[in-house]
């Protein structure tokens, strides 16, 4: 039925109950999950009256919260059995710069 479930997190720990069941159904339907945390940069642009931000201009603290964020769902992953590979992804959507930080995670 599914082969991949996406899972934003920001790192709290309120995305717990999501992580545990996405994990929950990716075991059932042995499928891929991607966990995602998306640093939206659009109100640092606004207030600098820049059009974009290119990831390096992104606070490093920005690019820590991701990796963290992530790693937490790999973490949790593992302990599950899952076998987490971590990626990460600099998206450009127009006038905006996002970092995204993302974690996937597989039963096989």
């Amino acid at each position: 039925m599914y082969d991949h479930i996406l899972v934003p997190t920001d790192g709290s720990d309120h995305v717990e109950p999501a992580v545990e069941y996405t994990l929950d159904l990716a075991q059932h339907y042995d499928c891929t999950v991607h966990a995602l945390h998306v640093v939206d940069s659009s109100p640092i642009e606004r207030k600098l009256e820049l059009t974009a931000l290119d990831d390096e201009s992104l606070p490093e603290s920005w690019h820590a919260a991701g990796d963290d964020a992530t790693q937490r769902v790999a973490d949790r992953a593992m302990t599950e059995g899952f076998r987490p590979r971590r990626k990460f992804v600099a998206a450009s959507p127009p006038a905006r710069s996002h970092r995204t930080s993302t974690t996937t995670t597989s039963t096989s």
